[in-house]
C-alpha cells in the first residue's frame, strides 16, 4: 500500500500581531503549507492549547475547489478559511456550518488563504488542549473533476481498496461514532462506536461531498452500516476472530446499566469471577462499556462504573441490560455535551448553557442544560419532538411550549428559553 502523503509544512513569516477574535490578545502562529510533488492534497495532524491559534497557508487560484476538514478530540475546536487580503473576515466559519469542521466550495480570488485552527473562547479560558488532523484538497474548479482525496492506507481518504480493518479515531472522547444504515446524516443510526473501535472496511464512497465508508464490526460481521470515513485510519492489528458461538456484542450500546441481582454486582480486576474485586454496585448503577467477549463460555464486559471514584475493571455481562436516556443523563453517562442557546429569565438576552444529552431509539433524547445560575434542567424529546421538562412544585410547574423552526427546536420552560438543535437530538 502506498504511504499517506503528510503534509510539508515550513514555518512561514514572524507571527502575525493580528488577535483573533476568540483568542483574546494571543499572536497566531502562522505555517505555509505546500503540497507534495503531483499530490493535490495535504495532511497536518498537530494540536493546541489555551488560546493557541495557527494560521496554515497555501495558495490556490480563482476558481479552484477547495475541501478542508479537521477531525478533533475536543468539541470546541474549530477553523474558518480567511481569503488572500484579509485578516479576519471569514468565507466560512465551522463553528457556525451546519456540516461542522467540514467545508467545500469554489474559491473566490486567487492568493494565499489561511486556515485559522483555534478554540472557542471558553475552552480556551479553561486551557485545553486539542488534539486535530486537518485535511486540505486543492482541485480544479469543475467538481465533477476534482481530484478524491490522495489514497492513504491510514485514513479513509481512498474510495477503492484500503486496509482490511479501519480504527476509529478523532471523535470527541465524550462522543461517539455513528454507524448509519445508508451514506450520509440523514439515514437512521443503527450502532455507535467509540475511538479505538476496530471496523472491518467494505469500500468507500462520495456522497454530498464527504466520504462515507461501508463497514463491518470487526467482531460481529453481520453488524453492517455507513460511518463517516474523516473518522477513521488504518487499523495497526488485524483483530482476532471471535470464539464460535460466542457473541462479542460489538456495537453494544456504550452505556449499560445493571440489572437483576438482590445485592451489588462485582467489578473484578480480570473477567474471571476468581479475580480480585475493585469495585460492587448495586442495580441501576450506569457504566461505560469498554468491551465484551466470551472467555471460557461466559460474557464478561470491561466497563467504567459512572460514580466518581470508580475503577475500570470486569463484569458478566448477564447482569447488565441497556441504560434508559433519562437514566443516564441522571447519572451523567452523556452521548455528547456541548452549548446551546438559553436565557433564564424574562428579557435576558441568549446566552451560551453548556448541556450534556444522553440519546435512544428513535429520536429519544434527554438533555440536561445547566442554567446561568449553576442550577440544571432536564429536557425530554420524543420521536424528535419536544415532550416535557422536570418541572416540580419548588419551580411552581411553570408552563412549557416549544415551536419548531427548520431544524432548531425553540423551547419555553416559564420564563426560560432554549434553543435546541435537531443534531443534539438525533447526533451528527
Amino acid at each position: 500500500m502506498r504511504g499517506f502523503i503528510k503534509a510539508i509544512v515550513f514555518p512561514a513569516f514572524a507571527a502575525l500581531g493580528v488577535s483573533h477574535a476568540l483568542a483574546q490578545a494571543n499572536d497566531i502562529r502562522t505555517e505555509r503549507v505546500e503540497f507534495a510533488p503531483g499530490a493535490t492534497s495535504a495532511t497536518i495532524e498537530s494540536r493546541i492549547v489555551g488560546y493557541e491559534t495557527v494560521d496554515y497557508v497555501l495558495g490556490a487560484q480563482s476558481g479552484q475547489y477547495m475541501n478542508v476538514s479537521m477531525a478533533t478530540d475536543n468539541v470546541q475546536n474549530y477553523f474558518n478559511i480567511i481569503p488572500p487580503g484579509e485578516e479576519n473576515v471569514a468565507i466560512f466559519n465551522s463553528s457556525t456550518a451546519s456540516g461542522g469542521n467540514q467545508y467545500e466550495g469554489q474559491l473566490p480570488a486567487t492568493g494565499d488563504y489561511k486556515i485559522r485552527v483555534y478554540m472557542m473562547r471558553a475552552a480556551a479560558r479553561r486551557n485545553e488542549t486539542a488534539n486535530y488532523r486537518l485535511e486540505m484538497i486543492i482541485g480544479a474548479a469543475d467538481r465533477s473533476s476534482a481530484p478524491s482525496p490522495s489514497p492513504a492506507p491510514d485514513y479513509a481518504d481512498g474510495l477503492k481498496g484500503g486496509p482490511d480493518y479501519w480504527e476509529v479515531t478523532g471523535v470527541a472522547s465524550n462522543d461517539t461514532l455513528n454507524m448509519r444504515a445508508g451514506p450520509g446524516t440523514a439515514n437512521r443510526v443503527i450502532a455507535q462506536f467509540p475511538n479505538r473501535s476496530i471496523l472491518q472496511n467494505l469500500g468507500c464512497e462520495m456522497h454530498d461531498g464527504q466520504r462515507w465508508c461501508s463497514v463491518a464490526a470487526a467482531d460481529r460481521p453481520d453488524l453492517r452500516g455507513w460511518v463517516a470515513g474523516r473518522y477513521l485510519r488504518e487499523a495497526s492489528v488485524r483483530p482476532p476472530s471471535p470464539p464460535q458461538g460466542g457473541d462479542e456484542q460489538a456495537g453494544k450500546a456504550q452505556y449499560m446499566a445493571v440489572k437483576g441481582i438482590p445485592d451489588k454486582l462485582n467489578v473484578h480486576s480480570e473477567p474471571s469471577t476468581r479475580a480480585p474485586n475493585v469495585g460492587a454496585f448495586y442495580s441501576g448503577t450506569v457504566m461505560r462499556i469498554i468491551g465484551c467477549s466470551n472467555i471460557d463460555g461466559r460474557q464478561w464486559c470491561e466497563v467504567q462504573p459512572m460514580e466518581a471514584g470508580s475503577r475500570r475493571g470486569f463484569v458478566v455481562a448477564s447482569y447488565l441490560e441497556d441504560a434508559p436516556a433519562a437514566l443516564r443523563a441522571g447519572q451523567g453517562a452523556f452521548d455528547a455535551t456541548g452549548k446551546i442557546p438559553c436565557a433564564q429569565f424574562s428579557g435576558q438576552p441568549m446566552g451560551q448553557c453548556d448541556f450534556g444529552v444522553a440519546r435512544g431509539a428513535g429520536g429519544s433524547a434527554s438533555v440536561v442544560v445547566t442554567r446561568p445560575d449553576g442550577t440544571k434542567r432536564a429536557l425530554f424529546f420524543e420521536n424528535g419532538r419536544f415532550l416535557s421538562a422536570d418541572t416540580s412544585q419548588a419551580d411552581g410547574y411553570p408552563e412549557t411550549s416549544a415551536a419548531k423552526e427548520s431544524d432548531l427546536n425553540m423551547i419555553r420552560v416559564g420564563n426560560e428559553r432554549y434553543e435546541v438543535p435537531d443534531a443534539v437530538i438525533f447526533g451528527g
